[in-house]
Protein backbone atom coordinates (compact mmCIF):
# COMPACT_ATOMS: atom_id res chain seq x y z
CA UNK A 1 0.00 0.00 0.00
CA UNK A 2 3.18 2.31 -0.35
CA UNK A 3 1.58 4.32 -3.01
CA UNK A 4 -2.14 4.56 -1.22
CA UNK A 5 -4.43 7.36 -0.03
CA UNK A 6 -3.75 7.96 3.62
CA UNK A 7 -7.55 8.77 5.26
CA UNK A 8 -8.02 9.89 9.06
CA UNK A 9 -11.48 8.88 10.61
CA UNK A 10 -12.61 10.98 13.29
CA UNK A 11 -15.39 9.56 14.52
CA UNK A 12 -16.48 8.25 18.16
CA UNK A 13 -18.87 6.15 17.84
CA UNK A 14 -17.04 3.20 17.43
CA UNK A 15 -19.10 0.55 15.57
CA UNK A 16 -19.40 3.52 12.46
CA UNK A 17 -15.89 3.88 12.50
CA UNK A 18 -15.05 0.20 12.84
CA UNK A 19 -17.66 0.05 9.56
CA UNK A 20 -15.83 2.87 7.58
CA UNK A 21 -12.47 1.80 8.36
CA UNK A 22 -13.06 -1.54 6.85
CA UNK A 23 -14.70 -0.63 3.82
CA UNK A 24 -11.74 1.94 3.21
CA UNK A 25 -9.15 -0.83 3.55
CA UNK A 26 -11.32 -3.45 1.11
CA UNK A 27 -10.96 0.18 -1.71
CA UNK A 28 -7.48 0.02 -0.82
CA UNK A 29 -7.10 3.09 1.45
CA UNK A 30 -4.66 3.18 4.07
CA UNK A 31 -6.37 3.98 7.33
CA UNK A 32 -3.65 6.28 9.12
CA UNK A 33 -5.59 6.72 12.09
CA UNK A 34 -9.50 6.73 14.02
CA UNK A 35 -9.50 8.88 16.74
CA UNK A 36 -12.71 9.91 19.01
CA UNK A 37 -11.35 13.29 19.68
CA UNK A 38 -10.77 16.83 17.79
CA UNK A 39 -7.36 17.04 19.94
CA UNK A 40 -6.41 13.20 19.02
CA UNK A 41 -7.25 14.14 15.48
CA UNK A 42 -4.76 17.06 15.29
CA UNK A 43 -2.01 15.04 17.16
CA UNK A 44 -2.59 12.40 14.24
CA UNK A 45 -2.49 14.87 11.49
CA UNK A 46 1.11 16.78 12.25
CA UNK A 47 2.28 12.67 13.20
CA UNK A 48 1.01 10.83 9.64
CA UNK A 49 0.00 13.98 7.41
CA UNK A 50 -2.83 12.21 6.02
CA UNK A 51 -4.63 13.01 2.19
CA UNK A 52 -7.80 13.05 3.42
CA UNK A 53 -9.77 13.63 6.95
CA UNK A 54 -13.03 12.00 7.59
CA UNK A 55 -14.73 14.23 10.23
CA UNK A 56 -17.48 13.97 12.68
CA UNK A 57 -18.91 16.72 13.67
CA UNK A 58 -19.98 15.63 17.16
CA UNK A 59 -17.00 14.27 18.93
CA UNK A 60 -15.46 14.23 22.45
CA UNK A 61 -12.91 16.41 23.84
CA UNK A 62 -13.44 20.24 23.60
CA UNK A 63 -13.18 20.21 20.18
CA UNK A 64 -15.97 19.58 18.04
CA UNK A 65 -15.25 18.21 14.25
CA UNK A 66 -16.03 22.07 13.06
CA UNK A 67 -13.19 23.75 15.15
CA UNK A 68 -10.91 20.60 14.65
CA UNK A 69 -11.07 21.12 10.72
CA UNK A 70 -10.70 24.64 10.79
CA UNK A 71 -7.31 24.32 13.07
CA UNK A 72 -6.35 22.21 10.33
CA UNK A 73 -6.65 23.69 7.20
CA UNK A 74 -4.38 26.68 9.28
CA UNK A 75 -1.64 25.01 7.73
CA UNK A 76 -2.46 22.38 5.37
CA UNK A 77 -4.74 22.23 2.91
CA UNK A 78 -6.25 18.40 3.92
CA UNK A 79 -9.95 17.54 2.59
CA UNK A 80 -12.09 17.28 4.54
CA UNK A 81 -15.42 14.79 4.92
CA UNK A 82 -17.96 15.66 7.21
CA UNK A 83 -20.09 12.24 8.61
CA UNK A 84 -22.55 14.35 10.67
CA UNK A 85 -26.37 13.45 12.45
CA UNK A 86 -26.61 17.08 12.06
CA UNK A 87 -28.52 19.06 8.91
CA UNK A 88 -29.56 22.29 10.75
CA UNK A 89 -28.71 25.54 9.05
CA UNK A 90 -26.44 26.86 11.71
CA UNK A 91 -24.22 23.95 11.65
CA UNK A 92 -24.32 23.76 7.27
CA UNK A 93 -23.23 27.42 7.87
CA UNK A 94 -20.51 26.63 10.53
CA UNK A 95 -19.50 23.94 7.70
CA UNK A 96 -19.06 25.73 4.84
CA UNK A 97 -17.01 28.08 6.11
CA UNK A 98 -14.27 25.53 6.04
CA UNK A 99 -14.95 24.66 2.24
CA UNK A 100 -15.37 20.51 3.09
CA UNK A 101 -15.07 18.30 0.09
CA UNK A 102 -18.37 16.56 1.20
CA UNK A 103 -20.84 16.71 3.81
CA UNK A 104 -22.67 13.03 4.38
CA UNK A 105 -25.50 12.56 6.80
CA UNK A 106 -25.92 9.85 9.26
CA UNK A 107 -26.65 6.97 8.32
CA UNK A 108 -24.74 7.16 5.17
CA UNK A 109 -24.26 3.94 2.76
CA UNK A 110 -20.60 2.31 1.62
CA UNK A 111 -20.99 3.77 -1.56
CA UNK A 112 -22.13 7.38 -0.26
CA UNK A 113 -18.52 7.59 1.19
CA UNK A 114 -16.61 6.23 -1.77
CA UNK A 115 -18.46 8.94 -4.23
CA UNK A 116 -17.43 11.34 -1.74
CA UNK A 117 -14.05 10.78 -1.29
CA UNK A 118 -13.76 10.29 -5.55
CA UNK A 119 -15.56 14.30 -5.61
CA UNK A 120 -12.72 15.06 -3.15
CA UNK A 121 -9.88 13.75 -4.94
CA UNK A 122 -11.80 15.20 -8.29
CA UNK A 123 -11.32 18.66 -6.58
CA UNK A 124 -8.04 18.73 -5.03
CA UNK A 125 -5.60 21.11 -7.21
CA UNK A 126 -8.62 23.58 -7.86
CA UNK A 127 -9.41 26.77 -6.49
CA UNK A 128 -10.78 26.56 -3.40
CA UNK A 129 -13.04 29.45 -3.88
CA UNK A 130 -14.82 27.72 -6.28
CA UNK A 131 -16.25 25.52 -3.69
CA UNK A 132 -19.90 26.48 -2.54
CA UNK A 133 -21.92 25.49 -0.27
CA UNK A 134 -23.95 24.13 -2.92
CA UNK A 135 -20.74 21.66 -2.91
CA UNK A 136 -22.03 20.04 0.43
CA UNK A 137 -24.89 18.52 -0.19
CA UNK A 138 -26.51 15.31 1.46
CA UNK A 139 -25.90 12.88 -1.25
CA UNK A 140 -23.16 13.28 -3.48
CA UNK A 141 -23.15 11.32 -6.91
CA UNK A 142 -20.12 11.68 -9.27
CA UNK A 143 -20.03 8.66 -11.34
CA UNK A 144 -16.61 7.25 -11.75
CA UNK A 145 -16.98 7.18 -15.64
CA UNK A 146 -17.48 10.71 -16.25
CA UNK A 147 -14.13 11.08 -14.93
CA UNK A 148 -11.08 11.13 -17.42
CA UNK A 149 -8.30 8.54 -16.76
CA UNK A 150 -4.81 9.66 -15.97
CA UNK A 151 -5.85 12.97 -14.25
CA UNK A 152 -3.03 14.58 -12.13
CA UNK A 153 -4.17 16.53 -9.44
CA UNK A 154 -1.61 18.51 -6.81
CA UNK A 155 -1.68 18.60 -2.96
CA UNK A 156 0.87 21.24 -1.92
CA UNK A 157 3.52 18.03 -1.59
CA UNK A 158 2.18 15.34 -2.59
CA UNK A 159 0.44 14.41 -5.99
CA UNK A 160 -2.71 12.15 -6.69
CA UNK A 161 -2.69 10.40 -10.25
CA UNK A 162 -6.28 8.12 -11.36
CA UNK A 163 -4.80 4.99 -12.25
CA UNK A 164 -6.72 3.34 -15.61
CA UNK A 165 -8.55 1.02 -12.66
CA UNK A 166 -10.52 4.03 -11.31
CA UNK A 167 -8.70 4.56 -8.47
CA UNK A 168 -6.26 7.23 -6.89
CA UNK A 169 -2.59 6.98 -5.86
CA UNK A 170 -0.71 9.08 -4.21
CA UNK A 171 3.00 10.35 -5.06
CA UNK A 172 4.91 12.34 -2.53
CA UNK A 173 6.64 14.98 -4.35
CA UNK A 174 9.97 14.80 -2.39
CA UNK A 175 10.13 11.55 -3.41
CA UNK A 176 9.85 11.83 -7.10
CA UNK A 177 13.14 12.47 -9.08
CA UNK A 178 12.37 12.60 -12.56
CA UNK A 179 9.41 11.98 -15.22
CA UNK A 180 10.30 10.34 -18.77
CA UNK A 181 7.52 10.37 -21.56
CA UNK A 182 7.19 7.02 -22.78
CA UNK A 183 4.08 7.70 -25.68
CA UNK A 184 0.68 7.67 -24.11
CA UNK A 185 2.16 7.61 -20.28
CA UNK A 186 4.58 8.91 -17.84
CA UNK A 187 6.93 7.01 -16.03
CA UNK A 188 8.36 8.58 -12.55
CA UNK A 189 11.26 8.07 -10.93
CA UNK A 190 10.90 7.87 -7.61
CA UNK A 191 13.08 7.22 -4.40
CA UNK A 192 10.89 4.02 -4.07
CA UNK A 193 11.04 2.49 -7.42
CA UNK A 194 9.23 3.14 -10.83
CA UNK A 195 5.63 3.82 -11.46
CA UNK A 196 3.83 5.03 -14.27
CA UNK A 197 1.26 7.20 -14.23
CA UNK A 198 -1.50 7.35 -17.72
CA UNK A 199 -1.15 10.56 -19.22
CA UNK A 200 1.12 12.07 -21.21
CA UNK A 201 3.99 14.01 -20.27
CA UNK A 202 3.03 17.43 -21.05
CA UNK A 203 -0.08 16.79 -19.69
CA UNK A 204 1.29 15.52 -16.12
CA UNK A 205 3.86 18.10 -16.08
CA UNK A 206 1.31 21.35 -16.66
CA UNK A 207 -1.18 19.74 -14.11
CA UNK A 208 1.54 20.28 -11.44
CA UNK A 209 1.71 23.64 -10.74
CA UNK A 210 3.89 25.80 -8.68
CA UNK A 211 6.67 23.01 -7.43
CA UNK A 212 10.61 22.06 -7.61
CA UNK A 213 9.80 19.53 -10.88
CA UNK A 214 11.21 21.82 -13.82
CA UNK A 215 10.65 20.60 -18.00
CA UNK A 216 14.04 19.80 -19.04
CA UNK A 217 13.77 18.19 -22.59
CA UNK A 218 10.51 17.51 -24.36
CA UNK A 219 10.67 14.03 -23.03
CA UNK A 220 12.13 14.64 -19.33
CA UNK A 221 10.87 17.06 -15.95
CA UNK A 222 13.26 17.03 -12.78
CA UNK A 223 12.81 17.53 -9.53
CA UNK A 224 15.69 20.19 -8.90
CA UNK A 225 16.28 19.31 -5.47
CA UNK A 226 17.97 15.67 -7.20
CA UNK A 227 20.15 17.84 -9.60
CA UNK A 228 24.07 17.29 -8.57
CA UNK A 229 25.35 18.72 -11.78
CA UNK A 230 24.88 20.63 -14.36
CA UNK A 231 26.21 20.77 -17.68
CA UNK A 232 25.96 22.53 -21.30
CA UNK A 233 23.79 19.83 -22.99
CA UNK A 234 22.39 17.29 -19.85
CA UNK A 235 22.24 17.55 -16.23
CA UNK A 236 23.17 14.96 -13.63
CA UNK A 237 20.67 13.52 -11.11
CA UNK A 238 21.98 10.98 -8.08
CA UNK A 239 19.51 9.59 -5.31
CA UNK A 240 19.38 6.99 -3.25
CA UNK A 241 16.78 3.71 -4.40
CA UNK A 242 15.53 2.69 -1.39
CA UNK A 243 14.53 -1.39 -1.72
CA UNK A 244 13.36 -3.79 0.79
CA UNK A 245 16.92 -4.20 2.65
CA UNK A 246 19.47 -1.61 1.21
CA UNK A 247 20.30 1.40 -0.93
CA UNK A 248 21.60 1.60 -4.01
CA UNK A 249 23.02 4.88 -5.22
CA UNK A 250 21.68 5.63 -8.49
CA UNK A 251 23.19 8.44 -10.48
CA UNK A 252 21.63 9.35 -14.23
CA UNK A 253 22.17 11.88 -16.83
CA UNK A 254 19.05 13.63 -17.96
CA UNK A 255 18.79 15.90 -21.31
CA UNK A 256 18.80 19.41 -21.09
CA UNK A 257 17.77 21.60 -23.72
CA UNK A 258 18.70 25.44 -24.23
CA UNK A 259 15.23 26.36 -24.42
CA UNK A 260 14.54 24.75 -20.38
CA UNK A 261 17.63 25.96 -19.71
CA UNK A 262 17.08 29.62 -17.78
CA UNK A 263 14.04 28.04 -16.02
CA UNK A 264 16.02 24.77 -14.49
CA UNK A 265 18.51 27.85 -12.84
CA UNK A 266 15.73 29.70 -11.90
CA UNK A 267 14.44 26.95 -9.88
CA UNK A 268 18.08 25.69 -8.74
CA UNK A 269 18.80 29.24 -6.64
CA UNK A 270 15.17 28.70 -5.61
CA UNK A 271 16.06 25.67 -3.62
CA UNK A 272 19.56 27.06 -2.64
CA UNK A 273 17.57 29.63 -0.54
Amino acid sequence: MMNSIKILIVENEILIAEQVSTYLEQLNYEVCGSVESGEEALEVVEQESPDLVLMDIELDGELDGVDTAAQIQENLAIPIIYLSRLDDHRTLKRVSETLPAAYLTKPFKNHDIRNAIEMAMYKVGGSRADVSERDIQINIELSIDQQQDGEVKVLKDRIFYRTKKGSYQRLLIKDLVYLESARNYTIARTTKGDITIPNVLKQTFNQLGETSICRTHRQFAVNTKFIDKIDINFLTVEYQLKGNSKKTTVIQNIPLSNSFQEEVMRLLLLVGD
